[in-house]
C-alpha cells in the first residue's frame, strides 16, 4: 500500500516532484489491495505520473517536456510478482522514460548481502543517470 500512497500523494504546490524510486512493488497484487478504488491503483498512479502534462518553468514562464524520472528495481525471484510482469510493465512504459532494473537472484525483500549490493548498485546507477 505504500507504493500506491506514494504514487497518489498530493504535494504542496511549493514542492515539485523530482523523481520516484520503487523497490519491489508487488505489481500483480495491487488490484487486490485497491479493488474498492480502482482509479487510485498502482497502474493508474504510474500512468498518471508518466503521462503528466508539461511543467511550466516559473523563471521564464515556458512549458517544458520534463518527465518525472521513475525507476523500478525488482528481483527476478520475487514471490509476489513474476519477473515477466515487471518486464511487461517496463516494455509498456519504456517510451515514457520508465527505467526498470532487474536484480538477478533477488526476491522481494532483498535479505542477502548480494541482493542488497545489487539494489545499492542499481540505485547508484539510477541516481547517476539523473
Amino acid at each position: 500500500m505504500g507504493t500506491i500512497a506514494a504514487l497518489h500523494a498530493p504535494l504542496p504546490e511549493t514542492h515539485r516532484m523530482e523523481s520516484i524510486l520503487l523497490v519491489s512493488p508487488p505489481v500483480t497484487i495491487f488490484w487486490v489491495l485497491s479493488f474498492l478504488r480502482p482509479p487510485k491503483g498502482f497502474h493508474a498512479g504510474l500512468k498518471a505520473i508518466l503521462d503528466a502534462s508539461p511543467e511550466t518553468d516559473s523563471a521564464n514562464g515556458q512549458s517544458s517536456q520534463r518527465r518525472i524520472p521513475i525507476c523500478i528495481i525488482y528481483g527476478n525471484q520475487d514471490p509476489f510478482t513474476r519477473a515477466g510482469s515487471y518486464r511487461a510493465l517496463g516494455r509498456k512504459y519504456a517510451q515514457k522514460g520508465l527505467m526498470m532494473t532487474e536484480i538477478d537472484g533477488a526476491g522481494h525483500f532483498h535479505h542477502s548481502e548480494k541482493e542488497g549490493e545489487g539494489v545499492k548498485r542499481a540505485i547508484g546507477e539510477w541516481l547517476d543517470s539523473l
